[in-house]
């Protein structure tokens, strides 16, 4: 990148690779650089407009991140990456980039220029930090807002990632929680229900359609299953999705994304195969089951536990 633009100030060259190749105008010169070096800059080529007064460093791959540094530099102080992308940012359960969302005070500029703007005035110092040096809301705070845009499930199955990867804890989601409730902020109600459920089914799902299956079977009346269940059969150990352990029942469900190689899919039938051996009734369900079909599954799941031990 230096010898590319060697022309350029050095401190100008600092900011662009902390920022992902982008760089607001007055963060610039406030930053010390000036204007005459930025302007050259620009004449030469070396930087491209993105967003009023925010530019991108030509020849820079565009990516997700750089994207969001643009726009969080293009709403100003005070924003960030939120919902979706702040979950992408973070990498939980599975998040994509679905397009470049922000919050900001200054959501009406950010909407005229295509960017996923969402209004907040009541976004604290506490509730920002940085992932990649790109500003983004923090992990509780995130759960929280996701909670305005999708339903309990998928708000579950982020905040399962986040507690298994430590990122946050049961207690941290609970007070953000309290203090944002006060203010009467959408996505309250969603993640006040979420934890609530959770205190009725403990532990932690790898993925969103485990979530929607648990919620399945407990919308069913049913006993709720162990999630993620660890049992050693002969000299390996396994990890189940599901399981009722005392009745030996699992549960195994395929996404819609279940891709395996020849490898893998040898190995999950040998697998399962241990498994039977070894005792246990394995059931599969698919994404459409679950999402589809949640009544059938459901019927599945009660039907084999009344065979195996008269379970109710």
């Amino acid at each position: 990148m230096r010898d590319s633009i060697s022309t350029v100030h050095a401190l100008l060259l600092d900011l662009l690779e902390r920022q992902h190749g982008v760089v607001g105008y007055r963060q610039a010169l406030d930053e010390g650089i000036g204007r005459g070096g930025f302007q050259h800059a620009i004449r030469r080529g070396y930087l491209r407009r993105v967003h009023p007064g925010i530019y991108r460093l030509a020849g820079t791959t565009a990516t997700p991140e750089q994207s969001l540094m643009a726009a969080c530099l293009a709403g100003g102080p005070r924003s960030a990456a939120s919902h979706w992308s702040a979950a992408a940012l973070w990498g939980l359960a599975r998040a994509q980039h679905r397009s470049t969302t922000v919050v900001s005070p200054r959501w009406k500029r950010l909407k005229h220029l295509g960017i996923d703007a969402h209004e907040s005035l009541a976004i604290d110092d506490e509730d920002l930090t940085l992932v990649s040096n790109v500003p983004v809301l923090t992990v509780e705070r995130t759960i929280l807002i996701l909670g305005a845009v999708t339903g309990e499930a998928a708000v579950e199955a982020v905040l399962d990632d986040a507690i298994r990867r430590e990122l946050t804890t049961y207690r941290s989601v609970e007070v953000c929680l309290a203090r944002i409730a006060a203010s009467g902020r959408n996505g309250v109600g969603v993640t006040r229900r979420v934890l609530q459920w959770k205190q009725q089914s403990p532990g932690e799902s790898e993925s969103l359609l485990e979530t929607k299956a648990v919620r399945v079977i407990a919308g069913a009346a049913l006993p709720s299953p162990t999630r993620q269940y660890e049992v050693d059969v002969g000299s390996r150990r396994l990890r189940l999705d599901l399981a009722y352990p005392a009745e030996r029942i699992a549960i195994e469900l395929d996404g819609r994304t279940w891709h395996r190689s020849a490898r893998a899919f040898q190995d999950d039938r040998e697998r399962q195969n241990l498994l039977v051996i070894d005792g246990w009734e394995i059931l599969r369900f698919t994404w459409d089951d679950v999402t589809l079909r949640p009544e059938a599954v459901a019927s599945t799941v009660r039907a084999a536990l009344r065979n195996r031990f008269g379970v109710r």
